[in-house]
């Protein structure tokens, strides 16, 4: 792994925190949040139908999530639920994207910082000022 100059701090460590808020919301929402979801998304008559398995529990949170903020469904939240779910849809973005570039860089073996920060770590880290 290569050494971080300032500028991939403030690329990489950004991306990396939107992975790990992503990764302990969709937790939360798969253990507990899923059900205020069912309420407004299932298209069961009654939401409570819906299946208990973790995997589907996932699954519906993705659907959910992209379906409101691409706009195939939208139906009435207030403003902190819509406002949640954007951010949920982002967190889980960078989240998929960090957990892809893993994966490529372990079976590929090339370094993830240096996708995380754009390429940046190729450059000279003594062309950055330092921020002391």
């Amino acid at each position: 792994m290569t050494h971080l100059n300032p500028v991939e701090i403030f690329l990489v460590i950004p991306i990396l925190g939107l992975a790990l808020v992503g990764f302990f919301n969709g937790l939360y929402i798969c253990l507990h949040g899923i059900v205020v979801l069912d309420e407004r998304f299932s298209t069961l008559k009654n939401f409570r139908d819906e299946s208990d398995s973790p995997f589907d529990r996932f699954a519906r949170m993705h659907r959910y999530v992209f379906s409101y903020v691409i706009g195939i469904k939208k139906p009435p939240l207030n403003t902190w639920a819509r406002a949640w779910l954007h951010t949920t849809c982002i967190t889980l973005i960078a989240y998929w994207c960090v957990v892809s570039i893993a994966i490529l860089s372990y079976y590929f073996s090339f370094d993830p910082i240096r996708i995380l920060s754009l390429g940046l770590s190729s450059l000279n880290s003594n062309m950055f000022i330092p921020l002391t």
